[in-house]
């Protein structure tokens, strides 16, 4: 690894400490503020748990948006 990709690991892996004290238990995130929960920021978020090794947490994000998923897409 050349010092790019280790300072892009940190920064990383600074960010999904922060997601993850946004995970709730039922998979969805909700906004620290004003604790809005909304469908597109949890599926970018487990995209990137799941890139950085985080499988159970990012499974936990995308089964919850399959519960949200409604009949007509």
């Amino acid at each position: 690894m050349n010092k790019n990709d280790i300072l892009l690991m940190e920064i990383l892996e600074s960010m999904s400490r922060g997601f993850l004290q946004m995970l709730r238990s039922d998979g969805s995130l909700a906004d620290p503020v004003t604790h809005i929960v909304d469908y597109r920021p949890v599926g970018e978020v487990a995209k990137g748990l799941l890139f950085l090794g985080k499988s159970a947490e990012s499974e936990l994000c995308f089964q919850w948006l399959i519960q949200q998923q409604k009949a007509n897409g």
